[in-house]
């Protein structure tokens, strides 16, 4: 495939992959702040 095409397939994989890892990082962050409050409650 040409370079072009090529590039623009990779930056809209990367942004995808960034895009769902910026979500799972929420999510584990939440989770992460859930079992800190019940360690302090606990």
């Amino acid at each position: 495939m040409p370079f072009k095409e090529y590039a623009w397939d990779r930056k809209w994989n990367l942004n995808w992959t960034a895009d769902h890892l910026a979500t799972e990082a929420k999510l584990i962050n939440d989770l992460l702040a859930q079992i800190q409050n019940q360690n302090i409650r606990g």
